[in-house]
């Protein structure tokens, strides 16, 4: 949804993903004094890193299906994106209300 109708460039993106990470460790830091870097305090949240899992030699098939699957509804996404974009291009952009209605309608249809 966000790529859809967003009018963000990915530099932008690239950039507040950027000052939202400084802003994190600015704040831990003004917080205790002390910046931590590890992976155990990157979260709020407890991580806990062991895992058990285990699993059959047949279960690879499934992760092969699902991958698989998994691509193919990526690319025809990937697909009706550059589409709607085009179509943005041309008859949305230009007008500022029907931004405004776009964004209206992607809600409704989303939910």
């Amino acid at each position: 949804l966000e790529e859809a109708i967003s009018f963000f460039t990915s530099k932008m993106i690239s950039r507040v993903y950027l000052t939202c990470a400084v802003a994190y460790y600015a704040l831990y830091f003004l917080e205790d004094g002390s910046a931590r870097f590890d992976s155990s305090s990157f979260t709020e949240f407890q991580l806990d890193l062991t895992c058990h899992i285990s699993y059959y030699a047949q279960d690879i098939f499934w992760f092969a299906i699902l991958g698989c699957l998994g691509g193919i509804l990526g690319s025809i996404f990937n697909l009706l994106v550059v589409n709607w974009t085009k179509l943005r291009i041309k008859f949305v952009n230009p007008k500022g209300y029907l931004r405004v209605l776009e964004g209206i309608v992607m809600v409704l249809i989303t939910t």
